[in-house]
């Protein structure tokens, strides 16, 4: 008896630590040729690359229909046979639409970039930042299936090439070949495309359409859909403001450190995307001591080591910049505080999610997103940069608390069985 709870934990530690690594290692790898990136990329470039990217937030719901939540959410109610006919409709239905809505994303953009006047540069990058999105959309599936399954050596495996894949084509654009910003998109993309190949081979075993679940996937997702539209309001408008400023300069070095300040964030999630398939579960099989006890570890965690970086900053902007853009600390200083309310964020999402109260998730990040824009357009009118940051900090609270609000008055909702919406 001892030696099986040995093991079993054990095991569990193996997981649990594999995970984490397989976060670890890429944000490692990532720290690593930034100094090399950052000597052949100027503020203007990381500008651009901050700004276009800023739109993943709301370009991959829309491309990928929110597939992966509904997914996860029905892994533990269906057989394996049950799962491939999942797999084969979802991945199919995302291929044809994805790549449709991909150039309807750009279009629509690319006529409100001419309106608003925007002074950066439009094409290719675009093309470049927009289309990674579906293409990235299969690696993030994959990862979620080995996840639910539990096969941990295959993500461990395939998360590290994808890190090395991603960071020796951006050396070879932007270090060797000298292309810069679209240097550095384009080797994005191409990452993403040639790991979507190897995933979508693994996932699938036919491309086909069964219209019931596409259906039964579409009613599900479109609150997911929406709330997670919105929530670019909540953590990306900022740079739709910030551009107006008309400050490069400042605006490059605002995107360096949340770029920088993202890398840090990549352990939080680390821990949050390790004990997601434990929050579906426990909310699956009403352990809400559980929950609690699971939810409130994720953000000691996540808070002790973000917390842990604001007294290094300025040396480590100095190494990471190559000493071009230490300043950059400043904002990095108050972003540091985000990561930790992102999870909290997500966490108070993931929950809803598990317990099928996506419309309830909509609503309050529809009501959330209305207060957080205008505070965002205060912030930024009287304070500029140091206001961004600091909405960025707190703009997640927002939903977070209103979410505690609604769930005195759905408690009824969580004595039913609402996982089979």
């Amino acid at each position: 008896m001892v030696l099986k709870s040995i093991l079993k934990y054990k095991n569990v530690f193996f997981s649990v630590s594999a995970y984490v690594w397989s976060a670890i290692i890429p944000s490692i790898i990532t720290i690593l040729i930034n100094p090399f990136l950052a000597k052949n990329l100027s503020t203007q470039d990381y500008a651009i690359i901050g700004y276009y990217t800023s739109f993943n937030v709301v370009i991959l719901p829309i491309v990928s229909f929110s597939f992966i939540n509904y997914y996860a959410k029905n892994f533990f109610h269906h057989t394996e046979e049950e799962r491939q006919n999942f797999k084969n409709t979802l991945v199919t239905s995302s291929l044809i639409l994805g790549n449709i809505l991909t150039v309807v994303c750009i279009i629509s953009y690319s006529i409100y970039h001419y309106i608003s006047e925007t002074k950066l540069p439009l094409f290719p990058m675009v093309y470049l930042a927009f289309f990674a999105n579906i293409y990235g959309y299969y690696f993030s599936f994959f990862q979620t299936e080995k996840k639910m399954k539990g096969e941990v050596k295959k993500y461990f495996i395939v998360t590290l090439v994808n890190s090395f894949l991603s960071a020796a084509l951006s050396i070879l654009f932007v270090v060797i070949l000298k292309t810069k910003v679209e240097g550095r998109l384009f080797a994005l993309l191409l990452s993403n495309i040639l790991l979507a190949i190897y995933c979508i081979r693994v996932l699938i075993t036919k491309f086909t359409i069964e219209k019931k679940i596409l259906k039964q996937c579409l009613s599900f997702s479109w609150p997911v859909i929406f709330s997670a539209i919105l929530f670019y309001g909540l953590s990306s408008i900022d740079k739709i403001f910030l551009e107006k400023l008309n400050n490069i300069e400042e605006f490059g070095l605002y995107n360096i450190a949340t770029q920088i300040i993202s890398y840090f964030g990549i352990f939080g999630i680390a821990v949050m995307q390790t004990f997601s398939p434990d929050i579906y579960k426990y909310t699956a099989q009403k352990k809400y001591a559980q929950l609690l006890k699971l939810s409130l570890l994720i953000i000691v965690i996540t808070s002790l080591f973000n917390l842990s970086f604001i007294p290094f900053s300025k040396i480590v902007f100095q190494i990471l910049t190559y000493g071009k853009f230490t300043e950059a600390y400043h904002f990095a200083d108050i972003l540091i505080f985000r990561n930790i309310t992102y999870i909290v964020f997500f966490l108070i999402s993931d929950i809803f999610i598990g317990f099928g109260l996506t419309k309830i998730d909509f609503t309050v990040k529809l009501i959330s997103t209305i207060f957080v824009v205008i505070l965002y357009k205060y912030g930024i009118n009287n304070y500029q940069f140091i206001g961004a940051a600091w909405v960025q900090v707190i703009s997640l609270l927002f939903p977070v608390l209103i979410s505690i609000l609604f769930l005195p008055l759905y408690k009824h909702r969580f004595n039913e069985n609402t996982l089979g919406n």
